[in-house]
């Protein structure tokens, strides 16, 4: 079977920013065929686990665990990641995620907004400079695109592209986005 979904394009609006501001991506994507919605057809399950006191009575049992699981997911679930320091995963931030559907055969577009990275989360060092954005799309939990982009971090002001002060100054800071 062939892809039930094609992502014909990402813009990224807005493009440059400051550091301070939200990215927003317009996504457009086609369905071939309309995708298995299964919200309407069950609800969460109360999962328990419980201890029989006595087969002749329930007044006995008692309920050592239980857990709530919720219904199949079968929209298109997004998720926007600011990739914080190139030598660990461990910087990595999700930005947002958003799940998409139910999704009928045809074109879709969508805009996609998420507050930039939590700066206490990035090392100093990484702040200013270059790393990397991700935008990745899963359908049943399965991964099936990543869409990238390089994202240079620099100041505005030429004194401080010169001469950056020894603690970044966030809201001197402009972000651009470049097509991996």
């Amino acid at each position: 079977m062939g892809s039930r979904v094609n992502v014909c394009s990402v813009s990224v609006l807005d493009n440059p920013a400051k550091f301070t501001d939200p990215f927003k991506l317009e996504i457009t994507f086609e369905a071939f065929e309309p995708l298995p919605d299964v919200h309407h057809l069950c609800s969460d399950l109360d999962w328990e686990l419980v201890y029989v006191g006595a087969a002749e009575s329930e007044k006995y049992d008692q309920v050592l665990d239980s857990v709530l699981v919720g219904p199949v997911v079968e929209d298109l679930d997004w998720e926007l990641v600011y990739v914080g320091a190139a030598e660990s995963e461990k910087y990595d931030q999700v930005l947002d995620s958003v799940l998409v559907g139910p999704v009928v055969e045809g074109r879709h577009k969508f805009i996609f907004e998420a507050d930039g990275p939590d700066p206490s989360k990035i090392p100093e060092d990484d702040i200013v400079g270059v790393t990397v954005l991700l935008l990745k799309c899963s359908y049943r939990e399965q991964l099936f695109i990543k869409v990238g982009w390089f994202v240079t971090l620099e100041y505005t002001d030429p004194e401080m592209k010169e001469n950056p002060p020894p603690t970044p100054v966030l809201d001197k800071v402009n972000i651009s986005l470049y097509r991996l």
